[in-house]
C-alpha cells in the first residue's frame, strides 16, 4: 500500500511538472512570465480542478498525497530562500525605510484579504489564518520569479519588494 502511495506522488509529481514547464515556455514564447503559465498549470491540472476529471481504474490521476505536498512545500522554501540570497545586507540597508514600507504592505494586504475571503466562503478563523498565510508567501515569491525574469532583478525598485525574502532567510 505505501508503494501505492509513493507511486501516485511521483506520476502526480511528474505530471504537474511536465504541464507547468511545458505552458511556462508556451508563456514564455508569448512574451509573458512563464511563472504565470506554470501557475495556470497547476490550477488547471491540480485535483481541485481538471486533474480530478482524468482517472485510471476509478481513480484520479492526479492525487493531492503526503508526498506531493511535502514537494510543494520544499519548492516554496526553496523559492523564497533562493530568492532572499540574492540580496545583501548593504542592498537592505539602501533601501531602508521604503522597502520596509512596501515589504510591510506587501505582507499585510495579501495577508488581510486571504483571511477576510476565507471568512466570506464561511470557513473557520484558523483555516482563514493558513489562507492569509499562504497568500503572503505566494505573492512575495511570485513577485521575485517574475522581476528576475523580466531581468528587472537588480533594479532599487525590485530590491525593495525582495528586501522583506532577505529578513526571511535569516
Amino acid at each position: 500500500m505505501a508503494l501505492d502511495a509513493v507511486l501516485r506522488g511521483t506520476v502526480t509529481i511528474c505530471i504537474l511538472v511536465f504541464s507547468a514547464k511545458v505552458l511556462g515556455e508556451v508563456f514564455s514564447w508569448r512574451k509573458i512570465p512563464s511563472v504565470l503559465g506554470e501557475l495556470l498549470a497547476g490550477m488547471l491540472l491540480g485535483p481541485y480542478a481538471f486533474g480530478a476529471l482524468i482517472t485510471i481504474n476509478g481513480a484520479p490521476l492526479i492525487e493531492t498525497n503526503e508526498i506531493v505536498l511535502a514537494f510543494g512545500e520544499i519548492g516554496g522554501i526553496l523559492i523564497l530562500f533562493i530568492t532572499g540570497l540574492e540580496i545583501t545586507f548593504r542592498d537592505f540597508r539602501k533601501v531602508g525605510k521604503a522597502a520596509f514600507t512596501i515589504g510591510t504592505t506587501g505582507v499585510i494586504v495579501p495577508f488581510i484579504m486571504g483571511y477576510a475571503l476565507a471568512l466570506g466562503f464561511g470557513l473557520n478563523t484558523m483555516t482563514g489564518l493558513v489562507v492569509g498565510a499562504a497568500l503572503v508567501a505566494t505573492s512575495i515569491s511570485i513577485t521575485a520569479l517574475v522581476l528576475r525574469e523580466i531581468n528587472q532583478g537588480r533594479k532599487p525598485e525590485s530590491r525593495m519588494r525582495s528586501a522583506p525574502l532577505w529578513s526571511m532567510t535569516c
